[in-house]
């Protein structure tokens, strides 16, 4: 949609459990060496002042050598995320 707004969120690898071993964040993205198998797991919560009828979506991409480009590898899109009240 040429009227919405693509912001790329950070990791935060700081606070909690962020990285676990073999996973490294480097350049704003994780770094997985290791060849095997990885279950990724990703959790946004979206909040503002004012309510719109605006999809929301979140993306998990993969970046690898071997491919041109970013591989989408996990999609969500939410319509209609507000909450009874607003």
């Amino acid at each position: 949609n040429p009227n919405s707004k693509s912001v790329l969120l950070e990791w935060e690898d700081t606070y909690g459990t962020a990285l676990i071993s073999g996973v490294k964040y480097k350049k704003g993205g994780l770094v997985i060496n290791d060849t095997g198998l990885y279950f990724v797991y990703s959790k946004v919560y979206f909040r503002g002042q004012s309510c719109n009828n605006q999809p929301l979506t979140h993306k998990v991409y993969m970046r690898n050598s071997k491919y041109p480009g970013d591989l989408v590898i996990m999609e969500e899109k939410k319509l209609n995320y507000c909450t009874t009240g607003q």
